[in-house]
């Protein structure tokens, strides 16, 4: 994983190795992309101008956007009390 500054702007790219296609990728890390732009742009005070996932086994690059909006998993609730493993 790196970023860089091109042209007074962030260029950010998280390299992923899983075995999977790349809309199954694009799929599974967009929104911790989108959060690495926030967080960079925010700690850094500088623009991201590109964000990338790049997917080794495909050797293909996928370019991620900032502008749609995050969606926030949260963990799964605990098993009831009287749950019984």
């Amino acid at each position: 994983d790196c970023c860089f500054m091109e042209n007074s702007a962030w260029v950010l790219i998280d390299y992923k190795t899983d075995r999977a296609d790349p809309d199954t990728i694009y799929q599974r890390y967009r929104d911790q992309m989108r959060w690495y732009i926030r967080a960079l742009r925010e700690i850094s005070g500088q623009p991201v101008a590109q964000a990338h996932l790049y997917c080794l086994e495909a050797g293909v690059a996928l370019q991620v956007e900032e502008g749609e909006p995050i969606c926030y998993m949260p963990p799964p609730a605990p098993p009831p009390e009287s749950f019984q493993w």
